[in-house]
C-alpha cells in the first residue's frame, strides 16, 4: 500500500430508488397537510438542504402549488458544541414567515436527535408554526 487508505463506497439507494423514496415522502406529506400552500420546507445543512429542494420539486408536481423552501442552520443552538466543535455555519434563509405554517424539517440522518432539538429551538426564534413535522432519509436509531 502506498500510505493512502482504500475507501470503499457503499450505495444505500440508487438514483432511481432515491427518486421513488422522495416521491413517496411527498405523497405522504400531501396526505397529512390539507392545504399544500401552507407548507414551508426547511432543510438542515448540509444534505438536508439538498433533500428539501428535491422534495419541493415533487411536492410542486403533485400539488400544483409552489412550495416555499428554506434553510435553517441550528449550529449555535446545540447543547454539545464543546464536544463536537463548531463548523462554518450556513446562513439561515427562510423565504417567508414561519407563523401558522406547516413546517417540515428535512435532514438526511437522525441519530441522537440533538440536531433536530437544536433546529426546533432555532425555529422558535423565527415564529410560531402551526405544526412542525420531521422528514429524514436514514434513522440510525439508538434513541
Amino acid at each position: 500500500m502506498s500510505g493512502q487508505s482504500l475507501k470503499q463506497e457503499l450505495e444505500i439507494l440508487s438514483k432511481k430508488e432515491l427518486n421513488r423514496t422522495i416521491k413517496r415522502l411527498a405523497t405522504q406529506i400531501l396526505e397529512k397537510v390539507p392545504d399544500p400552500s401552507s407548507i414551508l420546507l426547511v432543510g438542515i445543512p448540509t444534505r438536508g438542504v439538498y433533500l428539501s429542494k428535491l422534495l419541493a420539486v415533487y411536492l410542486e408536481e403533485l400539488s400544483g402549488h409552489k412550495i416555499d423552501n428554506g434553510c435553517l442552520d441550528p449550529t449555535f443552538h446545540r447543547d454539545d458544541l464543546k464536544r463536537v466543535g463548531t463548523k462554518i455555519s450556513q446562513a439561515t434563509d427562510l423565504p417567508s414567515s414561519v407563523d401558522e405554517r406547516e413546517v417540515i424539517l428535512v435532514d438526511d440522518v437522525i441519530y441522537t436527535g440533538r440536531t433536530i432539538k437544536a433546529a426546533l429551538e432555532a425555529l422558535n426564534l423565527w415564529g410560531r408554526a402551526r405544526r412542525v413535522t420531521l422528514v429524514v432519509m436514514v434513522d440510525r436509531g439508538h434513541r
